[in-house]
């Protein structure tokens, strides 16, 4: 069970990522999102503005020190800060990688 919820967490945060780098090209501007103390993920556009905040399920956390906990779209939808988001539920751990340029966002490992 708590395996599923893991799983939902890394495709819903994928899915809010792929939102905000379509909502940065229609709009022309751009959009960041950053995982706050490892718990929490917090979308906003052009001048601050809360477009989405969803909180990590209990027991899942991100690594606040991987390389990238704060990821930034400018208007055309490229990837400005690039690297990789580490997800952690107890011994089990999975790494989202961002590419810089390319405009992918995957899931690296298991």
């Amino acid at each position: 069970m708590k395996l599923d919820i893991y799983e939902k967490t890394i495709q819903q945060f994928e899915l809010d990522l792929l939102e905000m780098q379509a909502l940065s090209i229609k709009n022309g501007l751009a959009t960041r999102c950053w995982v706050r103390e490892g718990e929490e993920l917090q979308c906003f556009q052009h001048y601050g503005e809360l477009l989405i905040s969803r909180h990590l399920p209990e027991g899942i956390t991100a690594n606040i020190y991987t390389t990238n906990t704060r990821i930034e779209f400018t208007g055309y939808g490229t990837i400005v800060n690039f690297g990789r988001i580490e997800f952690l539920m107890g011994e089990r751990r999975m790494i989202f990688s961002i590419n810089l340029g390319k405009g992918r966002m995957r899931l690296l490992s298991q």
